[in-house]
């Protein structure tokens, strides 16, 4: 199912939106255990089509809008104390979106594309237009009611009063640190870049045991052996290669 609801006994709701993969850079269930959600009530949303929720869920809700309608009801109705929103990679667009429009407590997004428009892609040199040229197409198609909702940063530079956003991302991961910074400057928004390469941002904080920390609010980082041993040999490997094309320009 393309939604999937577990109610605890929690006044806590998380709601998360999976990556491409139909995974939160981990396996759900890891995903939630590590991150200490475990006990929270929980909604996960996965969009096989990869158009991040704007163009519904088919067969259950056949648009955008059923699918904020059928969230709003479930909020309403659950009343939780606190609502987080999560998402990794290509669910980070619509963890940020639905954290806007739903008024949550707080946004956790792991390497997000926030902007899908042609255009925009276009304007900033992205290479997705290669790798995800047919996804692009399709985006393109949408109705007009929810492609204003493609490019975050046209949506969230109106605060809506409440909602406190997270961007992790790897810095040294050139095009998902570029996509970040897209959102810098923004109201109630920070980005956490973290010493490294990969885009699964999310996994790799779970191996250095920083994981559950991105849930803690406000955040502030957690610096274990793992994570300072990553940056070293990062910082390391930057060095060499700077040293090299100084040397090769020669």
């Amino acid at each position: 199912m393309a939604i999937q609801i577990d109610l605890q006994a929690s006044d806590r709701l998380v709601i998360a939106a999976t990556g491409y993969g139909n995974k939160l850079n981990l396996t759900i269930p890891d995903f939630f255990r590590f991150s200490n959600l475990d006990s929270t009530s929980k909604i996960v949303i996965s969009d096989p089509s990869k158009l991040k929720t704007l163009a519904g869920l088919p067969p259950d809700f056949e648009t955008f809008d059923s699918v904020l309608e059928y969230l709003e009801g479930f909020v309403a109705k659950l009343n939780p104390r606190e609502i987080i929103i999560t998402g990794t990679s290509g669910g980070g667009h619509t963890a940020l979106l639905l954290g806007h429009i739903l008024r949550a407590d707080k946004v956790v997004a792991f390497s997000p594309y926030p902007y899908l428009t042609r255009d925009e892609i276009l304007k900033n040199n992205d290479p997705s237009l290669y790798s995800m040229s047919r996804l692009i197409d399709q985006f393109e198609l949408l109705p007009e009611n929810v492609r204003r909702y493609m490019n975050l940063r046209d949506v969230l530079k109106s605060w809506n009063g409440k909602t406190e956003y997270y961007v992790h991302v790897s810095r040294y991961n050139e095009w998902d640190y570029r996509r970040a910074l897209y959102l810098n400057g923004l109201p109630s928004l920070r980005i956490v870049s973290h010493p490294y390469t990969e885009h699964a941002v999310a996994s790799l904080l779970h191996k250095d045991r920083c994981l559950a920390n991105c849930f803690l609010f406000p955040y502030n980082r957690k610096i274990t052996v793992s994570y300072i041993f990553r940056y070293l040999l990062v910082y390391f490997e930057e060095a060499r290669t700077s040293r090299y094309k100084k040397i090769h320009r020669k």
